[in-house]
């Protein structure tokens, strides 16, 4: 009788113990902060795309740049921004 009461009963001591978030819990933070981040990338997006002409068009003080100049480099942005978006995707559905 005495092997069982002790196999059920076993004393903590509070102190001695760390305190450990559960795996699921910091998960969670994990996908909060994600979408939270590809919200603010589409906002980020939405407002590239609205000042397209102020930010990707033909400058007056630089006549040297070519349009192919400009498409290169919008081609690069608009492909980091895409990626970045997939990647982010990627971990928040996973």
């Amino acid at each position: 009788m005495e092997r069982s009461q002790s196999l059920s009963f076993r004393a903590i001591d509070v102190s001695q113990t760390q305190f450990h978030l559960p795996r699921v819990i910091i998960m969670l933070l994990i996908k909060i902060a994600l979408a939270l981040f590809i919200i603010f990338w589409l906002l980020l997006g939405a407002w590239m795309f609205i000042k397209y002409e102020r930010l990707f068009g033909y400058h007056p003080d630089d006549p040297a740049e070519t349009p192919g100049a400009r498409t290169l480099n919008l081609t690069q942005i608009w492909s980091c921004w895409f990626g970045i978006l997939v990647i982010m995707g990627y971990f928040l559905f996973r």
